[in-house]
């Protein structure tokens, strides 16, 4: 497949930026937040919004990195086109993905890959805060993120 990459709008940015800077304070020592970097996931390239893998800066000298504990794709306005990469990420064995979908104020959660898909789907909206399993210290309150 080629996924072609589109423009952030300045919603896309502010949800990018805000993910971002909660990710840095929460991940493990042994992983890094990469953001649209790529991801060596089979015959395809992708370039998460944003993505937590294990290992150093250095593991990935030579080659990027096949799979990930968190990916976060923020969709304004490419809900479908962020949808199509579910595949490619579940058969990687990436454990979650948050599909951020910014007009709709609310986060699409993909777990536990199997095969060619995630097992377990969730819509989380406004009020309240969202965990990732993933990433058990990364926690989102969802009225701040999309100022409800």
């Amino acid at each position: 497949q080629v996924f072609h990459k589109m423009s952030g709008s300045p919603l896309h940015s502010f949800l990018s930026e805000y993910l971002e800077d909660i990710l840095h304070g929460a991940v493990p020592s042994d992983c890094r937040v990469r953001g649209e970097e790529p991801l060596t996931l089979g015959d395809s390239e992708l370039e998460p919004d944003l993505a937590v893998v294990r290992g150093r800066r250095e593991d990935f000298r030579q080659a990027h990195p096949t799979t990930a504990e968190l990916v976060i794709e923020v969709c304004v306005s490419s809900h479908d086109y962020d949808r199509s990469k579910l595949r490619a990420y579940a058969v990687a064995g990436v454990k979650e993905c948050w599909l951020v979908l910014g007009p709709e104020k609310q986060i699409e959660v993909h777990r536990q890959p199997q095969g060619e898909q995630f097992a377990e789907h969730a819509l989380h909206g406004p009020g309240g805060s969202l965990n990732s399993t993933a990433v058990p210290s990364f926690t989102v309150e969802l009225d701040r993120l999309f100022m409800a």
